[in-house]
């Protein structure tokens, strides 16, 4: 079906590109491999104003003239062997496409443009979740998870499949693509570039300095490409619509999972096995392929009665059905104990442990806080992925994790193995995994979010009218400021003038509205919304900074409106300052659970929780920190081999750290040495900022080996 493009009629997307857009595609794209032209991405950034300004002008001869360059069109296959698989097998070869980087940043300016419309419009399912702003794959493994949960409390089954398709990306129908931007109605210059970027693709494989023939890629969208990702959503997301109404499903890209649910077993057969078929013939229609054999069926169910599994099939090839699934990087078992992905996670944490063993040696080894970014990097992050999922498992399931972490932090700190975990916690400034959890499950919500004790407000003097709003303690003081900013534009859009300058005593304020980001502050978005409205209303606004408390009279009187606000403003809390807020709740939380350890020697060091200096050299810091913990050696080698408690020769008392620092009198002398006093406390010695002759002290009475 032949499809026109071409049109009369002027659209917003189809306008020339401008100098922002090119600046924020350069920003937001990530240091790769240059393509066939051999340009890299640092030697755009790296231009000056006028080389810009040529670039953006021949981005725009680009998309104006409908002309695309041949060798954007051709692509360099670097192919990878997958880990573990036959090197002779083509198949087991991972190929990663290299593209021309000025392609790609022209691709991220008009894919800005295009993913603006199709939101605009609705034009995606809201269960398409992938590479969407403000979307992830915890939408999908946190839906699924509801439903399973609501399932079990009704008593139901459900049954849920998640289809493998073979090759999405490389049989794509490109004129599927092209029909569904006509669908929608898409125009001119926007849907024109799309068609000459998909027409004509070539590629060539190079094996180190050899290159193969060119190849023609006459379907499928291109790989390494930018806009790639968004066309195959476009397409592949509209199999949704072809469910029927008792079946569910997600798709985060081209994971597909179908769900449905019921009491009876043969019901949810008939009415799965008839979405199956429906997917099918879209499949076939748009030229993909299911694999029977790789897509798998899972019947979650909690009750105890024997009951027969569904009979499902692609093409009278039958579905497994299987008692676990990975989805998502997330293992569901059939009664949602997520004991298989915890047991899993457990297996490759200590497997990543390695990295940090290796990397902690006393004599020559890493630091603490290098080490401590090394496992939040490698470890943490594994272990915090999904757990607003897997959280929901029982306590003793959880604790399987703990181990790992307290692992990690012994070695990071060099800390004896007897040492307790509180203070392990306490000298690495790490939470527990299980308040690490609440955090991670409470960033999502938002609430009110604050920095002012007790009272946050924003005042505006507008002539002589003063207006003031008191926000809810959990704004933060960033929040208060722009939406200061924000009522002083709606009590201009009120006014007849058209020229205001506006005064404001918040660099943060201003920074954050001269320089948009692609997560920018909400409050800001919408300041910035406004002010386009009114410059399209002829107002002409100003913004200046000038200094706080210096007298000037509009700004302290402004200042105090703000302080004694009394009308509450009620609006929502940025996301931003919701994290704080819990953050601090968290935080507090903590401190609460250390202020119960009284009988904990570190306690007595250090009463408050927070980060502390670290010695550059990885052998004194080890041995500091045993020091302030307690647990040594010498002191604490007994509960590891069932011994007896050391005693002390002198004194004929348990040998303890604080006995050799501050009680033996054995060691007076040695103390009025070298700290010219011979009473003294642990806070003084191994304090946050320890005494500088501490290790001197310890090898003159030969304690220092024997930490």
């Amino acid at each position: 079906m032949p499809l026109t493009f071409s049109s009369r009629q002027s659209f917003p997307y189809n306008c020339e590109f401008k100098m922002f857009e090119l600046q924020t595609a350069l920003s937001q794209a990530h240091d790769s491999s240059p393509g066939p032209d051999g340009i890299a991405y640092n030697m755009l950034r790296h231009l000056d104003a006028v080389s810009l300004s040529n670039l953006l002008h021949l981005f725009n001869r680009v998309w104006g003239e409908q002309s695309f360059p041949r060798q954007w069109q051709e692509a360099v296959v670097i192919p990878i062997l997958k880990p573990g698989k036959d090197p002779a097998n083509p198949l087991h070869y991972r190929p990663i496409a290299l593209t021309s980087v000025l392609c790609k940043t022209l691709e991220r300016m008009v894919n800005a443009r295009l993913v603006f419309e199709l939101e605009k419009q609705g034009c995606i399912p809201p269960l398409q979740s992938g590479f969407r702003r403000g979307r992830s794959t915890f939408d999908n493994i946190v839906y699924l998870e509801t439903q399973i949960r609501n399932a079990f409390v009704r008593r139901n089954h459900l049954v849920s499949i998640f289809f493998d398709v073979e090759k999405a990306y490389d049989r794509t129908w490109r004129h599927g693509i092209l029909r569904k931007l006509y669908n929608l109605g898409f125009k001119g210059n926007l849907p024109l570039f799309i068609k000459r970027f998909l027409s004509s693709r070539t590629f060539r494989v190079r094996l180190g300095n050899f290159y193969s023939d060119p190849f023609n890629q006459v379907e499928g969208v291109p790989q390494g490409c930018v806009l790639s990702v968004t066309l195959f959503i476009l397409h592949f997301s509209e199999i949704l619509n072809h469910l029927p109404p008792s079946v569910t499903g997600t798709l985060y890209v081209d994971d597909l999972q179908i769900s449905c649910q019921g009491c009876n077993m043969r019901l949810i057969e008939r009415q799965l096995q008839n979405a199956i078929n429906k997917i099918v013939s879209w499949c076939d229609e748009n030229g993909h392929a299911l694999s029977a054999e790789k897509s798998k069926c899972v019947h979650f169910c909690r009750k105890r009665s024997i009951h027969a599994d569904p009979i499902l099939s692609i093409r009278n090839n039958a579905i497994p059905i299987v008692d676990e699934i990975r989805f998502l990087g997330v293992i569901f078992d059939r009664k949602l104990t997520f004991l298989p992905h915890i047991l899993q996670l457990r297996r490759k944490c200590e497997k990543s442990l390695n990295i940090l063993k290796v990397l902690s040696c006393t004599s020559w080894g890493a630091d603490r806080t290098s080490l401590l970014r090394i496992y939040q990097a490698v470890v943490l992050s594994r272990i915090d992925y999904g757990c607003l999922v897997y959280g929901s498992a029982t306590s003793a399931a959880l604790r399987r994790l703990d181990t790992v972490h307290h692992s990690a932090l012994r070695i990071c700190s060099g800390a004896f193995r007897t040492s307790p975990v509180e203070s392990l916690y306490t000298i690495c400034h790490q939470l527990p995994l299980h308040l690490r959890r609440k955090k991670l499950s409470l960033q999502p919500i938002f609430t009110d979010g604050s920095k002012a004790v007790g009272h946050v407000g924003c005042g505006i003097i507008f002539d002589a009218d003063i207006s003031s709003f008191r926000l809810h303690t959990s704004f933060s003081i960033l929040t208060a400021e722009l939406l200061a900013i924000f009522y002083a534009l709606q009590k201009i859009s009120l006014s007849t003038q058209r020229q205001f300058c506006i005064y404001t005593d918040s660099m943060s304020s201003l920074e954050t509205l001269c320089h948009p980001h692609f997560q920018m502050h909400p409050v800001a978005m919408e300041i910035l919304g406004l002010l386009q409205t009114l410059q399209h209303r002829g107002f002409c606004i100003l913004f200046c900074w000038i200094p706080s408390h210096v007298g000037i009279a509009g700004n302290e009187q402004a200042d105090h409106s703000a302080k004694t606000a009394a009308s509450l403003l009620h609006r929502e809390i940025p996301y931003c300052d919701v994290k704080k807020s819990v953050a601090r709740r968290i935080f507090s939380l903590w401190q609460e659970t250390w202020d119960l350890q009284v009988r904990n020697k570190l306690h007595y060091i250090k009463p408050f929780i927070g980060l502390w200096p670290v010695l550059p050299t990885r052998g004194a810091d080890v041995k500091l920190t045993r020091l302030r913990i307690g647990h040594t050696r010498v002191t604490h080698k007994y509960l590891l081999f069932g011994a007896r408690t050391p005693m002390c020769p002198t004194c004929n008392v348990d040998l303890t750290v604080c006995h050799i620092l501050i009680e033996c009198s054995n060691f007076n002398l040695h103390r009025i040495h070298f700290f010219n006093s011979s009473f003294l406390t642990l806070s003084e010695l191994l304090g946050e900022k320890h005494h500088p002759n501490i290790f001197n002290f310890l090898k003159a009475i030969r304690f220092f080996t024997c930490i």
